[in-house]
């Protein structure tokens, strides 16, 4: 054991107060050729540089390490979002290395401008890894040039500690450049490049994707892209011990499908708004993501009755296959099959605030508001069919509280949900919209009664004409900002979808895309997907 340890590379005495009096907490590394004042920056440089400053704003100690650059920066940033900048050539400036790794080295040199870059990056991961066995380390990678390739091998073969885990985003691979310019010369450097980058892609921890334009591209050569996610600009999602921290500046590091924009909103509502009038409920808390920012929000707001209020969280907590991307590189990767119950580790996750939280297991569709209280604040992110809708509308709507209560909306802005929008358009008289949050929540006001004779229907598609269909969707896209209307009108040929008008729906995107409004970062390119099966 001694001897392996031996092997590992570690950080050199003289070089770990480059890092801080004490070990970071958590550290991001960007390990990339490009980044916005360096060499020749183009998209990915950009893609990086508003990356870390995303990292900064979440409290990341984030290193910049540059790859194909003899530039010698010894650690030293005068870039606010950057701790740290290091080129690969400094690795043995930095690192203790034994004549074996040094040897690598030596014979990597005659590859600069990969295989060096590579093993270079996999040694100085290794080093701080090793010399900081408690900090969470993320080390993102760009898909092209196979930066990654030896670091996520080293990672797949146990060498590298569990507590890294390595992302890998396309931005655009060798396979794409060849197709844009066939006079590039495709030798073995170009075969070997290409292998390593579809393979740092499948096997890397985390894999995004910031267009779908990109994606289709790489699923057209033949990567397997089934665990990508669409994440322009992500901020990794590491699973964190929020008890043993300050749960506060946590938060973004929350295992969930909701947006750092909505979970601020919710913090600052419980923290700010909330007046103890009614009760705040959770339809579809899945593992708590929004559950905990309304818990943290109610801490600080010094107008309520810290003893009396708490947060009503319900979901039917059984797994589905749909949701495994959603955790991958967490804990939860891979722990559960389809059917399975997850409720354990929602009350995992919400643990540390257990007795600020009542949780409700069960389906919707037969679960009711048991409480017979009134209600101020509604996340409503359960609306997934007509009949989850009509059992929300009749269990739940009848005690929201006029000129008081909020609902948010957390499908307002999904393509699949058309039946929201038809919904809200015949409350449009007892309903106010105040409040669009990324990425796809509305929020409103109820200002008066509904009556009585509303809940007694149950809805459908059928209930609405044609006019009042259009009518609906005007509305709706005129609530919310530029950047939400293309997801609106999405919801609006998916409702032709749903009912099975496939030539309507057809016809309906037709005119949309007349407009050239379609681009892979909005949720029409999935109808033009859907359209095209």
């Amino acid at each position: 054991m001694i001897a392996d340890k031996m092997l590992i590379p570690s950080i050199k005495p003289r070089c770990r107060s480059l890092f801080g009096e004490t070990a970071p907490e958590k550290v991001a590394i960007l390990a990339t050729n490009e980044y916005e004042g360096f060499s020749k920056n183009g998209g990915i440089g950009t893609y990086y540089t508003a990356l870390s400053k995303k990292l900064k704003e979440a409290n990341w100690h984030t290193i910049l390490l540059l790859c194909q650059s003899e530039e010698k920066y010894q650690g030293e940033s005068n870039i606010p979002a950057l701790k740290n900048i290091f080129s690969t050539s400094e690795v043995e400036d930095i690192a203790n290395l034994q004549p074996f790794h040094l040897s690598m080295i030596e014979i990597a040199e005659s590859d600069f401008y990969f295989t060096y870059q590579s093993i270079c990056c996999l040694f100085f991961i290794q080093a701080l890894a090793a010399s900081f066995p408690e900090t969470s380390i993320y080390i993102e990678f760009p898909d092209v040039n196979g930066f990654g390739y030896h670091t996520i091998q080293a990672k797949r073969a146990g060498v590298l500690p569990a507590n890294c885990i390595i992302g890998v985003t396309i931005h655009g691979c060798f396979e794409w450049v060849y197709e844009a310019n066939d006079t590039i010369v495709t030798d073995r450097w170009f075969s070997d490049s290409c292998f390593r980058e579809q393979q740092s892609f499948e096997q890397a921890d985390l894999t995004f994707f910031p267009s779908y334009f990109l994606n289709d591209k790489v699923n057209s050569y033949g990567w397997n892209n089934s665990q990508a996610r669409h994440m322009p600009y992500f901020i990794p999602l590491l699973p964190v011990d929020l008890s043993s921290s300050e749960p506060e500046h946590e938060m973004s590091y929350l295992v969930g499908m909701t947006s750092a924009f909505e979970r601020k909103y919710l913090q600052e509502y419980a923290k700010n708004s909330y007046t103890g009038r009614g009760e705040i409920v959770d339809l579809g808390c899945w593992l708590g993501s929004l559950t905990i920012p309304l818990v943290l929000g109610l801490k600080e707001n010094s107008t309520i009755e810290q003893d009396r209020v708490c947060i009503h969280a319900y979901d039917i907590f059984i797994w589905e296959s749909w949701m495994e991307p959603c955790v991958k590189g967490t804990s939860l990767e891979n722990k559960y099959r389809e059917g399975d119950s997850f409720l354990a580790d929602f009350l995992e996750q919400t643990k540390p605030w257990e007795k600020q939280i009542k949780v409700y297991p069960g389906d919707l569709t037969r679960l009711k508001w048991s409480q017979n209280l009134p209600i101020e604040f509604l996340v409503i992110n359960a609306m997934k069919s007509w009949e989850l809708t009509n059992s929300i509308l009749q269990d739940f709507f009848p005690f929201l509280i006029p000129n008081v209560s909020i609902i948010q909306h957390q499908d307002f802005v999904h393509y699949y949900t058309s039946w929201i929008h038809l919904i809200m358009y015949r409350l449009k008289d007892y309903f106010s919209p105040i409040k669009y949050v990324p990425s796809s929540s509305m929020i409103f006001r109820y200002d008066k009664e509904i009556p009585q004779e509303f809940f007694r229907q149950t809805y459908s598609f059928q209930d609405f004409s044609p006019d009042e269909i259009n009518k609906a969707f005007e509305y709706s896209i005129q609530i919310v900002p530029q950047e939400a209307k293309p997801n609106i009108m999405a919801s609006k040929i998916m409702l032709y979808i749903h009912l099975g008008d496939v030539e309507r729906a057809r016809k309906e995107f037709e005119s949309i895309a007349s407009l050239g409004i379609v681009t892979e970062d909005n949720d029409l390119k999935i109808i033009d997907n859907l359209l095209r099966i």
